[in-house]
């Protein structure tokens, strides 16, 4: 393909982040990826209207991030949210400072785990607890024993892949989807296609 004789860096980075986040938005990050990196290719390389229209809307992001970073400047609000934070963090400092927050929140858990050992020494909670577990499992197994339960899932499991697998051969569903995902994805580029076109037009 013939070289986009307009195509800057600051386009071709504009149209990989405006692709990858709608293909994020659209069925995630793999998707993401690799419209993003479509987006690029083509904003690079392709000097007809698809080519052009991906890299105006490239060079609408990057004006986007000029923007941002105008404003930024003129109104320190990285400075200013640096200084709120630094801030923020100074005046939890002082508060501890003044009532021992972080000390007695300390205290207080010592406390809680004091008190748990004192009753668990004093009920046995912990013993208890693993013998009922023990008679659980006891039971469980005592219970699969008797009525088989593993052996008949396990069964139940092999009917039904095998129920599927006929169901698939009968009905050709494996390949009805993969046509199915063939005709969506020709559908989507088209949806791409037709967008692109009406981009470049204005």
């Amino acid at each position: 393909a013939a070289t986009g004789p307009s195509s800057t860096t600051r386009q071709v980075g504009g149209a990989a982040v405006a692709a990858g986040i709608a293909g994020l938005a659209v069925s995630g990050p793999i998707l993401g990826v690799a419209a993003g990196g479509t987006a690029a290719y083509v904003a690079s390389t392709q000097s007809n209207s698809i080519g052009s229209a991906t890299r105006n809307a490239g060079e609408a992001v990057a004006t986007v991030g000029d923007k941002a970073r105008e404003i930024d400047r003129k109104h320190d609000i990285t400075e200013k949210s640096k200084q709120m934070a630094r801030s923020a963090t100074q005046k939890a400092k002082e508060l501890d400072d003044k009532h021992e927050i972080v000390n007695k929140s300390k205290q207080m858990a010592n406390t809680v785990i004091e008190k748990a050992k004192e009753v668990n020494q004093k009920h046995h909670v912990v013993e208890k607890s693993k013998g009922a577990a023990g008679k659980a499992a006891n039971s469980a197994r005592n219970f699969n024993e008797k009525h088989h339960v593993v052996d008949r899932t396990k069964d139940a499991a092999r009917k039904a892949a095998v129920s599927a697998k006929d169901f698939n051969d009968k009905h050709h569903v494996t390949e009805k989807a993969k046509v199915a995902a063939v005709v969506t994805s020709k559908k989507l580029m088209e949806g791409v296609t037709f967008v692109s076109k009406k981009i470049s037009k204005k």
